[in-house]
């Protein structure tokens, strides 16, 4: 076969026919598997939204925030600082105060040294290394917290309905 130019245009045309209709396949293919995906994306996004709200874990530096939407939870009371120091629960939920410190602590209500903000909110005595009090509020706000003994060690409840 003898190549002339009208072949190689010919053989060029058709080269490049083809390679739109790639193209144009390979573009519906993504628009179809786009569409599939949407409404699972969709289903996530409804079940993100039913989820109660998550703050991420912080730092020593930083405020750590969790949304607890169980019942019950622990702080553990370590030797300098509350973990976690601020949470958000439901009315009715529990705290168990774990003191996995090397000494005494004494988790309770502000103000220091009276504890007046939310007075049944204080074990009245210290709680040794190993050992857990455990509170329930039964009352909706924001509680701020310390610890007696050492009152710069401090975090925040707050309970919502």
């Amino acid at each position: 076969m003898k190549t002339t130019p009208k072949t190689i245009f010919v053989l060029g045309a058709l080269l490049i026919i083809g390679i739109v209709i790639v193209g144009v396949l390979l573009a519906t293919q993504d628009t179809d598997d786009t569409q599939q995906a949407a409404p699972e994306e969709q289903n996530n996004q409804q079940s993100l939204q039913d989820q109660e709200p998550v703050s991420p874990e912080a730092t020593d530096q930083d405020i750590d925030t969790i949304e607890i939407p169980i019942v019950t939870t622990t702080v553990v009371m370590r030797d300098d600082y509350y973990e976690p120091a601020y949470l958000i629960m439901k009315k009715g939920s529990t705290i168990i105060w774990k003191n996995e410190s090397s000494s005494d602590k004494w988790p309770a209500s502000d103000v220091h040294p009276s504890h007046t903000i939310y007075p049944e909110f204080d074990p009245k005595r210290p709680i040794p290394p190993g050992e857990s009090w455990s509170f329930t509020f039964d009352k909706a706000g924001e509680w701020d917290f310390h610890d007696h003994i050492k009152p710069s060690i401090t975090g925040n409840v707050t309970i919502t309905e």
